[in-house]
């Protein structure tokens, strides 16, 4: 095992036994495989339920309700 990634000396031994669990190759592996199953997952859901909203967007010149319009002025140095 890597000596910058042993779990230090002051953990407790069920500490340090799932430590070590944690990093060995099989864990990251299955780690790794999660990773990618949530990204899989995030982009179905953006492509099923997100994607298509709003679904008819348009830009108005309408000002909200408690904002001014906005104003453009030019100054010379």
């Amino acid at each position: 095992m890597n000596p910058f990634l042993d779990p230090p000396a002051w953990v407790g031994d069920p500490a340090h036994r799932f430590l070590t669990r944690v990093g060995s190759e099989p864990w990251l592996r299955r780690l790794r495989s999660g990773v990618w199953t949530l990204l899989v997952l995030a982009c179905l859901a953006f492509l099923v339920a997100g994607a298509d909203r709003p679904a008819d967007p348009h830009l108005t010149n309408q000002v909200l309700p408690g904002f001014s319009p906005p104003t453009t002025a030019v100054s010379h140095p």
